[in-house]
């Protein structure tokens, strides 16, 4: 829909638009991500502000413009962060320590959403098998990827449970 997750307005005019056209949002889940395959003194200033201004500050908009939507239907937010966020990564140390942010922020935002009754939880799925990571690690066999559709079966379960701040490694 062209929605840029780092412009904040973007995020509230989709949203608008969802609540619009299905009358409620019970759901929003922040997929959104980028990587910059390369050592942290080799990356530009551009390439690392791109990382943290779409995996963080992209997860921060798009959790602070659901809020009142989740409110109003005692939804959920779904996080993806990334098996990256245990350990810094080598050659991709910006992505890795976003990702780590994003769960902290998950569980930051589940206490503080508890007493409007929004859950909040995040997936971590391990090497999974998109677009991304076959454009940054293109030599990988593919058979040891996780598969999209496991991730998004886990996803579509987790988004009926009744727990927050909740971490599912997948």
């Amino acid at each position: 829909n062209g929605c840029d997750v780092k412009n904040y307005a973007d995020i509230n005019s989709s949203l608008e638009a969802a609540r619009k056209r299905f009358g409620r949002i019970d759901y929003v889940i922040n997929t959104s991500g980028i990587l910059h395959v390369d050592s942290l003194s080799h990356q530009s200033m551009d390439e690392i502000d791109d990382q943290i201004d779409v995996n963080l500050k992209g997860a921060i908009n798009v959790a602070k413009a659901s809020y009142q939507h989740l409110m109003d239907s005692k939804g959920m937010l779904l996080n993806f962060a990334s098996s990256s966020y245990t350990r810094g990564r080598a050659n991709y140390v910006p992505y890795s320590a976003c990702k780590a942010a994003i769960v902290n922020m998950t569980q930051g935002l589940a206490e503080e959403w508890m007493e409007d009754q929004i859950r909040v939880n995040c997936i971590v799925p391990g090497r999974t098998d998109t677009s991304m990571r076959r454009t940054n690690f293109y030599n990988e066999d593919p058979e040891s990827l996780l598969s999209p559709y496991e991730v998004g079966l886990i996803s579509a379960k987790v988004l009926n449970a009744k727990y927050s701040g909740i971490l599912i490694r997948v």
